[in-house]
């Protein structure tokens, strides 16, 4: 289990796929290169004399990709369980999977 902020994940996430565009929610825009997904799934609160404290925070990553991603051993080890295969989007000639990711404190969500 790997502590780490948001900012932090955020900011590997980017190294590990630097050719990727990684977005936060989603877009209305066209997909034209390698794109990540990141949705907030939920967190866990816990509270302490009345103020709430963040436990941990899930997030779903969606990835849309040229190329397969499970050969990825850094972006592997960034997700719980590895990454799932989901299909073939013939639209954007993508490569569709899916990973779940865990993070832990009151800094697994952003930054506002």
């Amino acid at each position: 289990m790997i502590y780490r902020t948001f900012d932090e994940f955020f900011e590997e996430l980017q190294q590990n796929l630097p050719e990727c565009q990684i977005i936060f929610g989603t877009t209305k825009g066209e997909i034209t290169s390698d794109v990540c997904f990141i949705t907030h799934r939920e967190s866990t609160i816990s509270y302490s004399d009345d103020t709430p404290f963040i436990q941990s925070s899930d997030y779903d990553l969606l990835f849309m990709m040229e190329n397969p991603i499970f050969n990825n051993l850094k972006v592997l080890q960034l997700t719980n369980n590895g990454v799932n295969f989901q299909g073939y989007d013939k639209e954007s000639v993508k490569y569709v999977f899916t990973a779940t990711v865990s993070l832990f404190g009151p800094g697994s969500v952003p930054n506002e």
